[in-house]
């Protein structure tokens, strides 16, 4: 019967593994640049608002990856190809042939097998994302015809693309890099302060992973939620004394970014898309005072968080750096090899 499976694709596992990988990597990367990266004016901001972005991309891109991977079913006269919310038929009659190409990166091989419809449509299936490839595959391959010389016109190498993306990355990487180059030392005089009285006790909301952090509402500012979280956090003083003396009522005097004053505060500068639509109504603390003019966040302990953490940043990205550079390099070796074979074939 035509509608009976012959043979169907499964999912490579070490591939899957990969990608996971890759998606909680660079979800780390994000995290870091987050924390770490602190801009001092209009320009950096943007740049860290396109880092956010190359990094978001590279995680939904392995997600659709994921979710949008080929599955193929083979029946006697034709094969179905289904993605996510699509399912395509395919006669074995509508194609015009079949090739293949193998790669030889820096870490790593693969062969891409095409199918060439009568439309000039081109499918491709790559042996490496199935377990069980070469069992569907050959079904397939049995029941199409080959055309030698229209595989020779179409036999190009793809190495010199995959290169200069790899090259583009890698000099993504390298700027990100020097990005957390960054080891000035934090002053009370870097920040603008505000007075007001706390609307309720300073409240301390413990997060997973340790990522805890303060909160706390001022009455002459109902508008915004004020944080005290990440480095900030970690210089405190002592934390049970802070919860003890900054109760309902207290007054308090807090210092924050003078970037974020002018913009939420004080109201002289235009907020951005991110800052209205998105965090508009949270504030992050960099220094808090109390009554008797004692300065509760330590300089000294945020300085050594963000040196830490600096140097986490730039070896991460450094690694990346380097990693795709590698790779640019064996992908533009591959492609003069590779090049240098078909022209020895086609001679």
């Amino acid at each position: 019967m035509n509608n009976k499976i012959i043979s169907k694709s499964e999912r490579s596992l070490t591939n899957t593994i990969i990608i996971f990988i890759g998606i909680v990597l660079f979800t780390f990367f994000i995290i870091l640049l987050n924390n770490n990266f602190q801009p001092k004016n209009n320009y950096e901001k943007n740049l860290k608002i396109i880092g956010f972005l190359v990094l978001a991309l590279i995680i939904f891109y392995c997600i659709y990856y994921l979710l949008n991977q080929k599955r193929i079913y083979v029946y006697e006269n034709y094969f179905e190809i289904k993605r996510i919310l699509q399912t395509k038929k395919y006669h074995f009659s509508e194609i015009t042939t079949h090739f293949s190409e193998y790669f030889e990166g820096k870490y790593n091989s693969w062969t891409e097998y095409y199918l060439i419809l009568n439309t000039g449509e081109k499918i491709t299936l790559i042996d490496s994302e199935y377990s069980n490839f070469y069992d569907f595959f050959s079904k397939i391959k049995i029941r199409v015809k080959e055309n030698k010389k229209l595989n020779k016109k179409l036999s190009q190498p793809k190495f010199l693309k995959h290169s200069i993306i790899c090259g583009i990355i890698s000099c993504l990487m390298f700027y990100f890099s020097s990005c957390f180059y960054d080891f000035k030392t934090v002053k009370n005089s870097d920040f603008s302060y505000i007075s007001s009285e706390l609307v309720n006790d300073i409240k301390l909301i413990k997060k997973r992973k340790g990522n805890n952090r303060f909160e706390f509402e001022l009455t002459n500012y109902p508008n915004f939620v004020f944080i005290i979280a990440g480095a900030n956090y970690t210089g405190i003083l002592d934390d049970g004394i802070f919860l003890k003396e900054f109760r309902k009522g207290t007054l308090v005097k807090i210092g924050i970014q003078k970037d974020e004053f002018e913009k939420k505060i004080s109201k002289s500068k235009d907020l951005n898309f991110i800052d209205k639509y998105l965090r508009f109504s949270k504030i992050q603390v960099y220094q808090i005072i109390d009554d008797n003019n004692i300065y509760q966040i330590d300089n000294r302990k945020v300085d050594s968080w963000h040196a830490e953490n600096n140097y986490w940043g730039m070896g991460c990205f450094s690694f990346l750096g380097l990693l795709f550079l590698f790779l640019a390099i064996g992908n533009y070796k591959s492609y003069i090899k590779s090049d240098n074979q078909i022209n020895k074939n086609h001679t």
